[in-house]
């Protein structure tokens, strides 16, 4: 059973606590409960060390206590920010990291109006104190709370729109950028020139010396100069003096993460990630000329056509679409401010052409993990492991092989198996030969297309199997041919090869798809999955919801029977 901790040194009012303890129980979870623990670090560290989850409040959690907690998943802050927590650790270990903004916002206020009448009242000591009544409220805040006291304090006087009502202004937030103040700061920005390192890029900028010295010394773990890639965004920010001087340089390491550089006194360098929110969408597109095409024009993400030919590889021929040929898709689209950077999680789909529907749905235990039909059955098959039965590996897959015969250092895509001559040679799986012939230095050669995604070649054959001809089906474990020596060669062996999406890869390598259908004891917890995932792709009017990032912890888990629906994080639509 997973374990959630509820680590406060100043303990929650019991109401939350048992709050608390109900949505963990009813979700199937244990809780356990560590409070006031001052000091007593070996303490938490204890209590820690088999749980899941964490919840917290103002409590620090460090690498340390990471450390004491292996099946750390994922850490919840019960209030606004992160500054209690070391993100960048906890984002290096696969931890997620989320807060409750909004969820004290009330609090405050009501604790920033009772302090301003407060002190108004000289601390409530004896002496002469004075009234608000009248008096001009300064808002320094942006947000919940500030848009909370500033209601507050319209609301302390009876006669509110009076000419002696409190009067309320809001002065302007500062302008915070990558988690720098940059309110008062001259932004440039730019791209990396092609040859361009960061050494020359902050000389061009105008930074000092001493930095661009100190820049050599960046530890590789914070931020590798070598990787800097053309093309990659920058901001550049000056103060606006009369002689500009450089403050920060933020560098757009991915859509996602940055590298901030810091100035003032001596180089600091931090690292920054934007949030991410996930969408979780339904839609659907028809094929009017191309698979691209439908996307674009369905104003879909465009790794759906990507994703979905993996998905169906064995079930569609991507080459062969037809016009009308329609998909539905339930699905999580990952997002950076409004701007969309991929697909995190295909639910179910469903490719109909005519009358034929083919669905695919996601379901995964500690056994097993990948898309199934409504039956229960893997929509991918399995390739055979070794395409004969061979004696041993003389020659594995690399780019920089000293070829036996040439002697000349090449790439060897492929791998060769030692085998006596005249071995049956068999097809790993269903597919099309696409080619049948002497092909070079590989000889006697059969190539198999197993589907859009997947092909495979055999060379070096001494001869081709009965049947075996350019267009011929074959199934998996069809002899095509035999062990033999022809082409460039030094000995009966075969070479084998398989690409993927037109990439030659490691055959060894080559993940082995489960084939057998969902098991009997799995069976009813895969139907709770596959009915809630279909009702949401077939339904009429879904809406779209916006969850963080973090909330992907909650979806279609092992231990759980349904697929996690979370409740919207704004009052987006």
């Amino acid at each position: 059973m997973k374990k959630v901790l509820l680590l406060t040194d100043k303990p929650f009012a019991q109401v939350a606590i048992d709050g608390i303890q109900k949505v963990v129980t009813d979700a199937g979870y244990e809780l356990k409960l560590c409070e006031k623990y001052g000091t007593d670090m070996d303490r938490v560290k204890r209590v820690a060390a088999d749980v899941d989850a964490l919840i917290i409040r103002s409590d620090k959690v460090t690498p340390e206590i990471m450390d004491a907690a292996p099946n750390l998943k994922i850490i919840v802050r019960a209030g606004a920010g992160y500054d209690n927590v070391d993100c960048c650790d906890a984002k290096a270990r696969g931890v997620v990291v989320m807060n409750t903004p909004g969820q004290n916002s009330n609090a405050v206020a009501e604790l920033a109006i009772a302090m301003m009448i407060f002190m108004s009242r000289n601390c409530f000591t004896p002496g002469t104190g004075c009234e608000v009544k009248g008096k001009t409220l300064a808002i320094h805040a942006y947000g919940n709370v500030g848009r909370l006291v500033g209601c507050k304090g319209k609301a302390t006087d009876a006669t509110a729109g009076t000419n002696d009502s409190i009067q309320v202004v809001v002065e302007d937030p500062r302008h915070i950028e990558y988690g720098v103040d940059v309110t008062d700061l001259d932004e440039v920005q730019g791209k990396v020139a092609n040859g361009q390192i960061i050494t020359s890029l902050l000389r061009n900028l105008g930074a000092n010396q001493k930095s661009i010295t100190q820049v050599a010394f960046i530890p590789d773990s914070v931020f590798d100069v070598r990787r800097m890639k053309a093309g990659n965004n920058y901001s550049a920010y000056y103060t606006q003096d009369s002689v500009p001087q450089l403050v920060y340089l933020v560098y757009q390491h991915s859509v996602t993460d940055f590298i901030v550089f810091h100035f003032e006194d001596s180089l600091h360098v931090e690292q920054f990630s934007k949030p991410t929110t996930v969408k979780t969408r339904q839609g659907e597109f028809v094929v009017e000329t191309s698979l691209w095409n439908a996307i674009i024009d369905a104003n879909m993400n465009m790794t759906l056509a990507l994703q979905l030919s993996d998905i169906y590889a064995w079930t569609v021929d991507f080459f062969g679409l037809q016009k009308g040929d329609r998909f539905r898709v339930y699905y999580d689209e990952l997002f950076v401010d409004t701007v969309s950077i991929g697909i995190s999680k295909i639910y179910a789909a469903c490719y109909t052409r005519g009358e034929k529907d083919i669905y695919a749905v996601f379901y995964e235990n500690d056994e097993v993990s990948g898309y199934w039909d409504l039956e229960g059955n893997n929509v991918k098959k399995a390739f055979l492991k070794a395409p004969l039965s061979f004696s041993r590996i003389s020659s594995k897959f690399t780019y920089a092989r000293k070829h036996p015969v040439y002697k000349t250092v090449r790439p060897h895509t492929g791998v060769d198996y030692a085998a006596p001559m005249g071995t049956p040679v068999m097809a790993i799986g269903d597919g099309v030969v696409t080619f049948k012939g002497y092909k070079g230095g590989g000889g006697h050669t059969v190539k198999i297309k197993h589907n859009s995604t997947y092909e495979s070649a055999y060379l070096h054959l001494s001869k081709y199997g009965k049947g075996i001809t350019t267009g011929a089906r074959v199934t998996q474990g069809q002899v095509i041919g035999y062990v033999g020596s022809s082409g460039t060669s030094t000995g009966a062996h075969l070479d084998f090869r398989i690409w993927k999406n037109g990439t030659p890869i490691d055959p060894l390598k080559v993940p082995q798809e489960p084939a057998e259908p969902i098991s009997k004891e799995h069976t009813a917890r895969f139907e709770a999955v596959r009915d809630k995932v279909i009702a949401e792709l077939n339904g009429t009017a879904s809406t779209e919801e916006y969850i963080t990032e973090d909330e992907i912890f909650n979806r279609v888990k092992s231990d759980s029977v349904s697929v996690a629906t979370p409740a919207p994080t704004s009052n987006e639509k």
